[in-house]
C-alpha cells in the first residue's frame, strides 16, 4: 500500500462521504451541551461519541465514567484552553477500561478539535508508517507513541511538513482510514 501526499485528500473525501453525518451529530450534541458538569449531559455525549466513533467504552461502564467526568475539577476550562491535563484527567478514571485513552482523546477532540487530535490504533499505525517514508520526526514505531503527549507531538511535526490546509480533524480522517487499510492489508498477509 503506497503512501503519497497526493492521496491525503482522497482519503479525507472518502472518510467524509462515509462519516459526515456521524461528525455532524456529535458536533450538534456538543453545541447543545458544551459543558461537562451535569451527569446526564455528559452521559448523552459519551453515548453518542462511543457509539459513532467506536471509542470502546462498554455499556455497563458509561454511567460510572460519566459520573467521574462530571466531577473533574475545571475540566471545561482545561478542554477549552487545550490543556493536555484534560485528556489525562479523563484517562485516569477508576473504571477498568482498556481504551480509555482512545475515548478521552475523542471526548476532548469533539469539545475542542483545534487542540486535541484523536488517538487510536489505526492513526498510530499510519503515523508510524508514514514517518518511515516522510522522515518528519526521528525514527519511531507505533509502540513509541502510546503516550498521548508524544503522539500529539508527532502529529504536530507531521502537520508542519504538510500544507496548512490540514488540521487535526482532517489529518485524523486521513490517518484513521489509511491506518485501517494498512491493518486490513497486514491481516491478508498473515493469512
Amino acid at each position: 500500500m503506497n503512501y503519497s501526499r497526493s492521496n491525503i485528500d482522497d482519503y479525507i473525501d472518502k472518510f467524509e462521504d462515509t462519516f459526515k453525518n456521524d461528525d455532524e451529530s456529535i458536533r450538534m450534541i456538543i453545541k447543545k451541551w458544551p459543558n461537562n458538569t451535569e451527569f446526564e449531559q455528559v452521559l448523552a455525549k459519551m453515548c453518542v461519541i462511543n457509539s459513532l466513533y467506536s471509542a470502546g467504552v462498554r455499556k455497563k461502564q458509561l454511567c460510572g465514567i460519566a459520573t467521574y467526568i462530571s466531577k473533574i475539577s475545571d475540566l471545561d476550562k482545561k478542554i477549552n484552553s487545550g490543556d493536555m491535563q484534560a485528556f489525562y484527567d479523563i484517562s485516569n478514571t477508576s473504571e477498568d477500561l482498556f481504551n480509555v485513552p482512545v475515548f478521552a482523546s475523542k471526548f476532548c477532540h469533539f469539545h475542542n478539535p483545534k487542540k486535541f487530535p484523536i488517538y487510536d490504533k489505526f492513526s498510530r499505525k499510519a503515523l508510524a508508517y508514514i514517518n518511515r517514508i516522510e522522515k518528519f520526526s526521528g525514527l519511531f514505531e507505533e509502540r513509541d507513541i502510546q503516550d498521548y503527549r508524544i503522539y500529539k507531538e508527532k502529529i504536530d511535526l507531521y502537520l508542519k511538513v504538510l500544507p496548512t490546509k490540514y488540521n487535526y480533524k482532517k489529518i485524523d480522517q486521513f490517518l484513521w482510514l489509511y491506518g485501517y487499510e494498512l491493518e486490513k492489508e497486514n491481516k491478508k498477509k498473515r493469512i
